[in-house]
């Protein structure tokens, strides 16, 4: 019963113009919002059935399986975005923060200097560069790869929440110095 669900959802949802790839992808992202990363991921995967080089979907898979400590399964659909989009900085990110997790440096130190070359913002750059420097302590803890990985996570997307209100303000600021001009209205009356 449920499979036929299933059909038909993905056939309402092609007739109405949209794969079912897209609508995966879609159901993924809201998953994804909502914190529910398991489901997000089976979203993900089922978007990846339909269309295996779904770039969107292969980053979003490897997001969703960090996020919910499947670290290996992160670096595989990470690895794979990387290999389409070899110039990604959310896939180094992210592929540099698994390999932070499974305590592989090496690897986080190729993936964040990558990244540390792609980044525009100053305070992400310097984060980074702060992260790369630890790698060379010695003995780091589970706890302390945790803590940096969390760390460079969150401070990215502190970076990526202010840059986005910054660009809302200037289409704010935009909008307001835009005036139409008035319109006049003519009487259409006669004066006999």
């Amino acid at each position: 019963m449920s499979r036929h669900w299933l059909g038909m959802l993905i056939g309402l949802v092609c007739l109405a113009g949209c794969s079912a790839s897209t609508a995966f992808y879609l159901q993924g992202n809201r998953a994804m919002a909502a914190g529910d990363y398991d489901r997000a991921a089976q979203a993900f995967s089922s978007a990846l059935i339909e269309n295996p080089q779904h770039v969107g979907a292969l980053l979003a898979l490897g997001i969703a399986n960090y996020r919910r400590g499947a670290f290996d399964a992160a670096v595989d659909a990470l690895e794979r975005a990387q290999s389409l989009v070899p110039h990604d900085p959310s896939a180094r990110l992210y592929l540099a923060l698994a390999s932070l997790r499974l305590g592989r440096l090496d690897r986080t130190r190729e993936q964040l200097q990558g990244f540390l070359a792609q980044v525009p913002s100053l305070r992400v750059r310097e984060q980074t560069a702060r992260t790369i420097a630890l790698l060379d302590e010695a003995n780091l803890s589970d706890h302390v790869r945790e803590y940096m990985a969390h760390s460079l996570e969150q401070g990215v997307e502190r970076e990526q929440a202010l840059e986005s209100l910054a660009q809302r303000v200037r289409t704010l600021e935009v909008e307001a110095l835009y005036r139409p001009p008035p319109q006049i209205i003519q009487s259409t009356r006669c004066r006999c």
